[in-house]
């Protein structure tokens, strides 16, 4: 006997929506939360779970697909929000000409490079606002790729300043991607 179609169910669709409304539950293994609480998402994970197991497949479809499209929306509105940076804009882009010249670059000039990034806009200090404000993705890039190369610098595997192919090689040594006009 074959199931009732309009009752089979898509099971990524279903753990998607579950994982979705429960974050805690995909995570229940290995989080550090206290165990009644994660025993409280897990039993209203399973009990929403089992209502989407005994809907028809076309409203878990329909409710999977607006949850895919919220998840879509926000991911373009933090992109559009993002684009409205300083260092997102135009002039904050580097003069790859100007700087493959220079003899040396300091750590934070050369962070700020290989991020594309015109090291006199985007430095310590035009950043170090943001750390504590808002954090955007391209912020945690450069402290935490700042961070790499100053632990270098501490283990003299860079200086500061220091030879931009010095940096370049220590940056593929550790695969950090460089632009290409970088390298260049």
């Amino acid at each position: 006997m074959h199931p009732n179609p309009a009752k089979v169910q898509d099971p990524i669709e279903i753990e998607y929506l579950v994982n979705i409304k429960f974050p805690l539950y995909k995570v229940r293994h290995v989080s550090n939360s206290p165990a009644a609480k994660l025993e409280k998402v897990t039993e209203e994970a399973e009990k929403y779970k089992s209502q989407l197991e005994n809907m028809p497949n076309e409203e878990v479809h329909a409710l999977y697909k607006q949850a895919k499209n919220d998840v879509e929306t926000k991911k373009l509105i933090k992109e559009v929000v993002d684009q409205r940076y300083f260092f997102n804009k135009p002039e904050a882009q580097a003069d790859f000409e100007h700087w493959s010249k220079a003899t040396y670059w300091t750590i934070e000039e050369a962070v700020a490079l290989s991020l594309g990034k015109d090291p006199e806009k985007v430095n310590w200090k035009s950043m170090n606002v943001y750390q504590t404000i808002c954090r955007p993705d391209f912020v945690k890039s450069f402290f935490r790729l700042y961070d790499l190369a100053s632990r270098a610098s501490n283990w003299q595997k860079l200086f500061n300043p220091t030879y931009p192919l010095l940096y370049t090689n220590w940056a593929k040594e550790n695969d950090i991607e460089l632009p290409e006009e970088l390298v260049r």
